[in-house]
Parts: C-alpha cells; structure tokens; sequence
C-alpha cells in the first residue's frame, strides 16, 4: 500500500480568482506569509507550499481553528496525500480503505476534482461508489450525509471527505495600509475586524482622554481581537495623551465642542498618516448614532482632510454591530462607561457647517495639540500584553493626602447617593470656571465617576500653579476595591 503524507489544503476566497496573474500570486504568495506567522506564533512546526489553485500545509497537528481565523481563506480540508497512482484501480483501492469507515452508516457521493489525461473522473467516481457500497447505508447524489472528495492535480492524488469554511475576503496587507481611531468600545473593534477582512494592515490610534479604566479596556479588546484575527497584521499601537487638548476644547462654546473634538482626532489621524506614509484613515462612525454622526457633520468633517476617510459600520444598525461584535468576540471585552464624561452632552450642534467648525476651530490655542502628537507612545502589538500586565498591576490612586480638600465633581444626584465622607460637591463645569477663585495655599484632591473628569481638571489646575491630585478610575473603581476587599 502506498504511504499517504497529512496536509491540510488551504483554498482561496474567490475574490483571488478574479486577479490577473501577477496579482493573484502576489495575494496568494500575502495569504501563505500570514499562515506561517500564524502557525509560528502557536508553535506549530509545518511546511507550507503555495500552489495556483490551493496551498498545502504539512502537519499532523489540528490546526482548524488556528486557520478558520486567518482571512483570505474561503475553506479547507484536512487530507492524505499520495503519489498519484499509475492506474485508476489503485486510486479505487486507496479511496476505499481511507473512506470506508468513515461513510460507515451514512449515505455518501463521490466527487473527483482535478483531472489528468487517462484519469476518468466520471469512471473512478462510480467505481469508487460501487466498491464503498457495503460500508455505507446508501449512495446519495443530491444530498449525501458525507462526500468522499478525490482530488487529482498534476502527480498528486489527495484524500478528504470535510470542508470547514473561511472567513473569505482579502488577506491582511494584501491591499495597502490605514490607520483606524480605536476607541475599544463596541464599534471600532467591529471596524478594524472589517478592515482586515478586506486586506488591510492597520495601524490603530487611541487619543488618550485621561480614563485609565477605558484606556486597560481598550488595550484587552485590541489585544483579544490581534491574537485572534490579526495573523500577519503590520501595524502599532499609538497612544496620544488628549488630556490637554480636552481642556482646550472647554474654553469653546458647548455648541461646538463634539465637533471640536472630532476636528482634532482628524488632524491627529491625517498628520500620523502623512508621518506613516498611509493614504486613509478609518473611523468606527455609524450614521445617525450620536451628535456628530449626523450626515451633515460627517459632510463637514470630511472637508477636513484630503485623505480618505473610510467608515466601514457607516450604514449599519446598532444591533447589527452588536451582534457582529459578539461574533467576533470583542462585546463582552468592549469598554461600556463614558468615553468621556466632561464634553457637552445638551444643545450640541448636530448641523454645523464646514466653514462654522474652521472659524471655532481657530480660535483654539494649537500649542497642546501639536504637544500631544509629539508625546505620543507607540506600541508593537506584540507587546500588548506586556502593556496590558504593567497597568493591571498598578493599583488605584486611594490614598488621600491629608489636610487636602475632597471635591466631587459629579452631580448632585450622583454625590447625595454615595460620597466620600468630608467631601464637598462642585459638579465639573462649576469647577471649571470657579477653580482659578480658589486657595493656592490648600491641597486639592479631585474625584469623579470614571477618573476622566477628575484627571483633566488636576492636570488644567496644576498648569495654574495648583496642588492638587486626583482619583484614578474614579469612584466605581473605589466601590470596586471595596467590594473585592469585603469579598
């Protein structure tokens, strides 16, 4: 009996077979690198041959689940490889010793793909029919319990009798490069998982607003969502301090202050794209799901940039995001509180013109903006856990220093529920406009709901000449801590 070899045979998504040649090898030659730095990063030793209509890869392991994550991909099989026989009969005894107990009670086809000169598919495929039909409950054309594959290509002869479906779309890196603004919440995962499917490295950018809750969050979501379906990924984290940036957009008219926001995560997209080389950007935007995702401020906002802007969740419903989301399996890891608890929230501008947003935009003081791009962080997504363990292990800011002034910037509602005892209630747009009235001479310490509010205040009052700290994580981390300390 000839030896059989185990290979798994990769098969292309059909947007591959619509390239020219020299395109489609390159994509196929783009699919074959990111299986093998998807199989080198689960220690998997394998050969990986790439080959016009599939490409094989040789191991004994199970690697199913490693290659339904791997996009480009529009099935694959495991199988035995054989030297392809000199005559059909030999190929009859092969198929009925690896099919034999595996069509074993159930109705069964054979299929023979590929073809040779003096290779029949028709003849092997009823022969093979025939002599399996005492271990079988019955042949079935139309809708068999199990089809024994036979597949001939050049002087290769492969067994296999599963198909287990892809993700399909493109390979990553094999149609350029963008930068996506990643929040962590429940849409921009979504984002950059679409992103990828249609061939994209990406690099992912977070503007850093001061909350180390959502900041951990975002680092857990981008880390689960790159171990999962990032094989082959060019690409890094960066992180832009957008404390001081916020505090500048404060000074505006609330009407305008969303938008102001927006303005500047655009000019920080566009100037690291230009920096990066990269001709887009993309945003985990939806129409209509908040105040400057109306049609016309998205209008506005891409008159800003000459680059493309690219907005995958654009048309899509809330719940269909949600359900991607979950199917992905970024939803429960999505940061879910404020992404920032200090911006506008009543009479926004949901209609503001091109023009209306540049003349607002002008009279911001640049100076913390370019700031921020110059301290960005940049971080290899290879190091996320690394990241992600230094903040784990740092513990929230309780101690209180004595002597120092407690001031809740919550609402009143939210401090007559739960305080600090010896706290003093001055809710944050109070606060900053009465704070430069205040007593250098005392210690302030700052808290609020989530830590946002809190750290951009102290960071706005130190710039005064203040001493003052604040409450990292705010006070749901504080109840937290006490809740798992009581536990």
């Amino acid at each position: 009996m000839i030896e059989g070899r185990s290979v798994w045979l990769v098969r292309y998504a059909g947007e591959v077979g619509t390239k020219d040649r020299k395109t489609r090898w390159r994509i196929i030659q783009r699919l074959k690198d990111n299986i093998e730095f998807a199989l080198q990063k689960h220690n998997i030793n394998a050969q990986v041959e790439a080959f016009w209509e599939h490409i094989r890869i040789y191991t004994e392991q199970d690697i199913s689940d490693i290659l339904k994550r791997i996009f480009g991909i529009a099935n694959f099989s495991y199988a035995v490889h054989y030297p392809l026989p000199e005559n059909k009969e030999d190929i009859i005894t092969l198929g009925k010793e690896f099919f034999k107990d595996k069509i074993s009670g159930k109705k069964y086809a054979v299929r023979v793909k590929g073809k040779k000169k003096g290779f029949s598919g028709t003849v092997i495929e009823r022969k093979l029919g025939e002599a399996l039909f005492p271990f079988g409950s019955g042949v079935d054309l139309t809708d068999p319990e199990i089809t024994c594959y036979i597949e001939i290509r050049g002087d290769n002869l492969f067994l296999y009798y599963h198909k287990e479906e892809g993700l399909r779309g493109h390979p990553i890196g094999s149609q350029g490069r963008v930068i996506l603004l990643f929040s962590g919440g429940i849409d921009s995962p979504v984002a950059g998982w679409l992103l990828w499917r249609a061939g994209l490295h990406i690099d992912f950018v977070y503007f850093d607003l001061g909350g180390e809750d959502q900041k951990r969050d975002m680092i857990k979501t981008l880390k689960f969502l790159y171990d999962q379906f990032g094989y082959g990924n060019k690409g890094n984290l960066h992180i832009i301090p957008f404390t001081p940036v916020i505090a500048e957009i404060l000074k505006c008219r609330p009407y305008y202050q969303n938008m102001l926001l927006k303005y500047f995560f655009y000019r920080g997209a566009e100037l690291l794209a230009k920096e990066l080389k990269v001709s887009a950007f993309a945003t985990g935007e939806a129409l209509g799901q908040v105040s400057t995702q109306t049609l016309i401020n998205i209008s506005t906002l891409d008159r800003l940039t000459p680059l493309l802007v690219i907005r995958p969740l654009f048309v899509m419903e809330k719940e269909e995001i949600k359900r991607l989301s979950q199917q992905i399996g970024t939803y429960e890891l999505a940061y879910t509180g404020k992404e920032y608890c200090a911006l506008a929230t009543k009479q926004v501008g949901t209609a503001i013109p091109y023009e209306d947003l540049i003349k607002e935009a002008l009279r911001c003081n640049t100076e913390p903006f370019i700031e921020a791009l110059a301290n960005r962080e940049t971080i290899s997504l290879d190091q996320l856990e690394d990241v992600l363990k230094t903040l784990e292990s740092q513990e929230t800011h309780l101690s209180i220093p004595k002597d120092a002034e407690i001031i809740d910037l919550r609402t009143p509602s939210e401090f007559e529920r739960w305080h600090i005892p010896g706290s003093k209630n001055i809710p944050f747009t109070e606060a900053w406009t009465q704070f430069p009235l205040w007593d250098k001479g005392k210690k302030y310490f700052l808290v609020c709901s989530e830590g946002m509010a809190s750290a951009l205040l102290a960071h706005h009052m130190k710039q005064e000449g203040f001493d003052v700290d604040h409450l990292e994580g705010g006070i749901q981390a504080l109840i937290q801590k006490e809740h798992e300390q009581q536990a």
